[in-house]
């Protein structure tokens, strides 16, 4: 943090402490409103505190206003209450104990105390050496975001039996919710207030797939613990990066993981039971039940190998030399005010914010560090003009969801008194699912070990989590049988291109939840296997290089019957983004930034075509735009030779005709 922003903040503090407790709240709720943007602006790395910060800025204005101190200082502690579930424990810790003084100053109205409370918050979030590079973790819709590029969200889905057959994939059925720790500090076990995070209800021997999302453009790593068992390689927790061993999974290529890293090609499918009956796979590693749920680690690339910006993003802007740099600088100074406008803009394309700012871009840069949110709206001037990123090649959220609404069933095999009453559970394994574990492709090297964040989840029984919560539990897991009843499908991922790591030792030797019982008496015969129909198997096939190659260039030339250059030259640099040396999207390109006045880029793509292809439509259409290109730059006897020499390639043409008719009039006029 620099000294500007250090003596901001205690300029903020010192006019707090001197309000004089006559003075109404207005002011100071302004002043505290002052503080809480200035911390954001100092730890631009928390990206959770400006959107934290935006949700209770308006009920801690307009309580100041009406004069009730009780519910502004509930909205001001309610800010540093979730900031604490973004940070390591030590700057957790120091969080709350400041909310408990600025809750009990705001009750007494006494403005001194509020400043020594909001003193001891700002003192524990600003030290940069408790945080360093942690990424910020929080609740985003049904998932847990970890930094920006990374999500994971925890599925429903049907347990299958373990009877020796490798099952397809199950479908999503609804997605777990998810609750913050802190939020219930007075009713969930004291020992979770030890490590924080959030939990979710489970019911016992229920199901569960975790859903990894990110961008394909700037991936990150996701270690997986169950227990603090790590779920690819079967060995004790920890956060660092291991240079010999993979212990982690590639996201978003790892789509989802629903399972322990326990065979080949297949992995055996997380099953919630209680914590101390030696079902767990922590149990039965460490013969302990020390800590259950489940653990998360998501790690960043090292910076600079992977862009900050939407490569693709920045190739149909067709950016000048610098804007880049610039967008870049723009998205890093408005991400800190991520409410409201500035929240948005991060959504939109490069090119139309730089072609909306006008002519004097570098100022806006300014004016985004004198006040974003103030004065970034009014130089967007064409809104409507502004595109949204395009969804990635393969939407993320491809397995089948139940709408809701389902009935409920009774938990398949367990009768309501053999439910477990205690609050923690842990994963133990199930039946075997088809699906194997990406290896990365990118190297170990590749990622930052200090750009970390972590979140430990909890898995409460459903039965507890109404007392917690007072909320209802979830509808009951359906059986397999109505599975099949109802139709839904079931899935088939296959990627051909990517390698798989090998099994776990350990993990293969984890007992399944049915050997447990079988050995223990209580199961006398198999699991019934569950048959699938080949025809409900909906198969996500990843198309190979060329298949994706051949897919886009069918696209790219429909685009070109409908008269759209801008979606070909978004087509073709996808196709060469795969195969760099395809001549024809290279031609099709060419074609397209003539259209759209690119003569340098149209010309750029034509010399390369040439180079890289002997076809006669390929040559007689890249010599079509060299010579048109050098016709409207003002070189028409460089525009005849080119017509002249694909005329010699290709024949005739009525283009190159009227090229020829066009140059040899310029010529005779002057």
């Amino acid at each position: 943090m620099t000294t500007n922003n250090r003596e901001a903040l205690n300029g903020c503090l010192d006019q707090i402490t001197s309000l004089s407790p006559a003075e109404s709240l207005e002011p100071l709720g302004e002043r505290i409103i002052d503080l809480l943007w200035s911390v954001s602006e100092a730890r631009s790395d928390l990206d959770a505190l400006p959107i934290i910060i935006s949700e209770h800025e308006v009920s801690l204005r307009l309580s100041c206003q009406n004069g009730n101190a009780q519910q502004a200082g509930q909205s001001v502690c309610a800010v540093f209450n979730k900031i604490a579930r973004c940070t390591p424990s030590q700057v957790r810790e120091g969080l709350r104990s400041a909310c408990g003084v600025i809750d009990d100053a705001f009750k007494t109205k006494t403005p001194t105390a509020i400043a020594e409370g909001l003193r001891d918050a700002v003192r524990a979030l600003v030290d940069e050496r408790q945080t360093g590079g942690t990424l910020p973790v929080f609740v985003e819709g049904d998932g847990i975001r970890i930094g920006r590029h990374f999500k994971v969200t925890f599925c429903r889905t049907l347990r299958v039996p373990d009877d020796g057959k490798n099952y397809p994939l199950p479908a999503g059925l609804g997605h777990f919710p998810i609750h913050a720790v802190a939020d219930y500090a007075q009713r969930v076990p004291r020992e979770w207030l030890e490590t924080g995070g959030f939990f979710l209800p489970m019911y016992q021997s229920e199901a569960m797939y975790l859903e990894l999302g990110g961008q394909t453009w700037r991936p990150n790593i996701a270690k997986v613990g169950v227990g603090r068992i790590n779920a690819v390689t079967g060995k004790p927790w920890d956060e660092r990066i291991h240079a010999t061993e993979q212990d982690y999974v590639l996201c978003p290529q790892q789509k989802w993981l629903d399972g322990i890293n326990a065979g080949q090609g297949f992995v055996r499918q997380f099953v919630a039971m209680p914590l101390g009956k030696g079902y767990t796979v922590e149990e039965q590693v460490t013969d302990e039940c020390q800590f259950g749920g489940i653990q998360i680690a998501a790690f960043a690339a090292k910076p600079g190998i992977f862009p900050e910006i939407d490569p693709q993003e920045i190739e149909n802007a067709k950016l000048k030399p610098g804007d880049a740099d610039l967008m870049a600088g723009i998205l890093k100074l408005v991400h800190p005010y991520q409410s409201v406008l500035a929240m948005q803009v991060l959504k939109y394309s490069p090119k139309e914010i730089l072609d909306a700012l006008g002519n004097d871009k570098r100022d806006l840069l300014k004016v985004i560090q004198k006040d974003a949110l103030a004065q970034l709206e009014p130089l967007i001037k064409n809104k409507d003009a502004f595109s949204r990123l395009k969804n990635e090649i393969f939407p993320s959220d491809i397995r089948y969801s139940l709408s809701a609404g389902q009935p409920r069933y009774r938990l398949a095999g367990i009768s309501l008194d053999e439910l477990y009453t205690e609050p923690s559970m842990g994963m133990a394994a199930g039946g075997r699912l088809k699906q194997k574990i990406i290896g990365d492709t990118f190297g170990a090297n590749t990622w930052d070990p200090l750009t970390k964040g972590s979140v430990f989840i909890h898995l409460v029984n459903s039965n507890v989590y109404r007392d917690i919560t007072g909320n209802a539990p979830p509808t009951r897991p359906i059986e397999a049988v109505h599975y099949q009843s109802m139709g839904i499908p079931w899935f088939s991922y296959y990627d051909d291109r990517q390698t798989s790591l090998a099994p776990s030792r350990i993990l293969s030797r984890i007992k399944s939840i049915f050997t447990v019982d079988q050995q223990r008496g209580k199961a006398e015969k198999p699991e019934t296997p569950l048959p699938v129909d080949s025809q409900k198997i909906v198969e996500i096939k990843i198309p190979s290089r060329m298949e994706r190659v051949h897919s886009l260039l069918s696209a790219t030339q429909a685009a070109v019957r409908n008269g759209a250059p801008k979606s070909v030259v978004r087509l073709t640099t996808s196709i060469l983004d795969l195969k760099d040396d395809f001549a024809p999207a290279i031609s099709l390109r060419a074609e397209a930034h003539l259209l759209l006045g690119f003569y340098d880029e149209a010309k750029c793509d034509a010399d390369h075509a040439l180079k890289l292809s002997t076809d006669k439509e390929i040559s007689m259409a890249a010599r079509c735009v060299r010579a048109k290109v050098a016709l409207l730059t003002g070189a028409p006897e460089m525009a005849l030779l080119e017509a002249k020499a694909a005329i010699r390639v290709s024949g005739n043409d009525p283009t190159l005709a009227k090229i020829i008719e066009e140059a040899n009039a310029i010529l005779s006029s002057r």
